[in-house]
């Protein structure tokens, strides 16, 4: 099962959503959504239908439907109020001490939301949370946001007019952050087919089950180039793909910087040799992918006039790889080498298409 999919039935299908990735699509030359990327993956998954929407930076809890059956139910339910959700927030601001909500009509203000008359009537209760983070530079709460109405940007508008600005939210005043750390924790309703209710549940990154517990270091909330994990670990089957990219050039915060996991090494490439900070971030990856070693490879026009000891990827990290080695994709094992030119074997931005031809 793809790792982002936490349920599936006849009827529904439910994913925790990654933060940096868009519930849809936003224009037809935009990137794929999660929907259009599940749509495109598998033929059960053709024909699903959107019944709700997290924001781009939100992580957490998306629930698609699969049959008319199921579209018409959840879009009734949404309608009136029967669909339950709970959403967790980080904040370094001061919190209320009680429960209280919060309600006003919001109004688009050019890039953002904001409580205005002549709006859409938004309503969320908050409740502060007993977890705590507590590092050397900063005092994090955590605050359980349940709306009442689905407005957009509602749960972030109505925590920074309450003057808790989520951490990472600097569209609405927020201490920038490695992410906007806003989680759809929690959904309930009833099942469309069956008439019982339905739960579920996807426990956030950055909090422990039900708020007990909160495991994020200073390194991680502060750092701008987290994203890759997140994203990557939501789309990527462990025990069938072993090989794929990690950094993406300026997508991921590094600018003309590419790093792939291939099997137990990883591959950094660049127009130039690796600078101090490059060299530090290949180190700590090799250390998160627990990777024997890692070559980088300089990227050249003259590629033609080097040999192939030039043109071949340069070991600068543990220990070196075999004369080939396997990787494993898709579940198909391929046959790899650093030591013969320019190019390793394989363009993995491929990936999705090989898989489709293997059906």
């Amino acid at each position: 099962m793809v790792p982002c999919v936490i349920f599936e039935d006849e009827h529904l299908l439910a994913v925790n959503k990654p933060a940096g990735w868009n519930t849809h699509a936003p224009s037809p030359y935009a990137g794929e959504g999660i929907y259009e990327w599940l749509k495109h993956r598998d033929p059960r998954w053709a024909t699903l239908a959107i019944i709700h929407r997290l924001d781009k930076e939100t992580s957490g809890i998306l629930v698609f439907g699969k049959t008319p059956l199921a579209n018409k139910s959840l879009t009734e339910q949404f309608a009136a109020r029967c669909v339950h959700k709970k959403y967790l927030l980080l904040t370094d601001r001061a919190v209320p001490e009680k429960e209280f909500t919060a309600k006003s009509t919001l109004l688009r203000v050019g890039e953002k939301y904001a409580s205005r008359l002549g709006g859409e009537i938004a309503e969320t209760v908050f409740t502060p949370a007993t977890a705590e983070l507590k590092t050397q530079n900063s005092k994090l709460k955590t605050v359980a946001a349940s709306p009442l109405t689905g407005r957009t940007h509602q749960i972030r508008v109505h925590a920074a007019e309450s003057g808790f600005p989520i951490l990472g939210d600097t569209l609405y005043g927020g201490t920038a952050a490695a992410r906007v750390f806003l989680h759809a924790a929690k959904i309930e309703f009833t099942h469309p087919a069956t008439g019982q209710p339905v739960t579920f549940c996807a426990p956030a990154s950055f909090v422990g089950d039900e708020v007990t517990s909160l495991k994020l270091d200073e390194e991680k909330l502060v750092s701008p180039h987290v994203g890759y994990y997140t994203l990557r670990s939501a789309a990527i089957e462990p025990e069938t793909t072993n090989t794929f990219r990690i950094i993406h050039g300026a997508s991921d915060g590094w600018p003309g910087w590419f790093v792939e996991k291939l099997g137990d090494f990883l591959l950094s490439q660049a127009e130039a040799p690796l600078n101090a900070k490059q060299s530090e971030e290949l180190a700590r990856l090799a250390k998160q992918f627990s990777s024997r070693g890692a070559y980088h490879k300089t990227l050249s026009r003259q590629v033609r006039r080097s040999t192939t000891a030039e043109a071949s990827p340069q070991l600068v990290l543990g220990e070196a790889a075999p004369e080939r080695f396997e990787i494993l994709e898709n579940g198909v094992r391929y046959e790899m080498s650093f030591s013969e030119g320019y190019s390793v074997g394989l363009f993995l931005d491929q990936r999705d298409n090989r898989r489709n031809s293997l059906r």
